[in-house]
């Protein structure tokens, strides 16, 4: 070989999404293999909060905090993936709203890093949203569907799709159509 790094192998959501799953407000980020017939081996993500906060001593930082994800790593990566963080009493993000976010001037920043499993090179990827990418009350589009022989089909026209959630007693946040790019009915 020529010694030559893979280019842009990961596609990222251009939004993030936040909506309950399993009853628990989880944010929500879909990366993508976008060089399908090599698989990344040994892939693994982190997810930071990045935002102004105040010391006890009343001086303004940007801090940075790392976000605990439902699944770090993944062995294989052919296809899609979806990060998630769960936000719980532990999680930074707990009592934060649309408004604190902007407010706090949060960003979310995704790195990965995995292993190219043809030219066995290392692959480093992150993505950095602004408390303006992140949809409260969306989740993202379905891009997984099954055929009629029963296989199933990836749909990579709808992977920058969210759809919007309706609230729920512990999360009130509703999505507008223009905000997941979708038409209000």
């Amino acid at each position: 070989t020529d010694g030559a790094r893979p280019t842009r192998t990961f596609l990222f959501s251009t939004r993030v999404a936040i909506s309950p799953m399993d009853g628990v407000p989880t944010v929500m980020i879909r990366i993508g293999n976008e060089r399908r017939r090599n698989q990344i081996v040994a892939a693994s993500f982190r997810l930071t909060l990045s935002q102004t906060t105040r010391t006890l001593e009343g001086v303004v930082m940007y801090r940075s905090l790392d976000l605990d994800l439902v699944r770090a790593s993944a062995p294989v990566m052919t296809r899609s993936w979806t990060v998630q963080h769960r936000i719980v009493p532990e999680s930074p993000l707990y009592g934060h709203t649309p408004e604190s976010m902007a407010k706090d001037e949060a960003e979310l920043t995704l790195s990965l890093a995995g292993v190219d499993e043809p030219s066995l090179q290392p692959i480093f990827a992150r993505k950095l949203w602004f408390a303006r990418d992140i949809i409260w009350g969306a989740r993202l589009a379905d891009v997984l569907s099954e055929t009629e022989e029963g296989n199933m089909l990836l749909d990579l026209a709808r992977f920058h799709d969210l759809e919007p959630t309706g609230p729920a007693p512990a999360f009130p946040y509703r999505a507008s159509g223009e905000s997941t790019g979708q038409r209000d009915s």
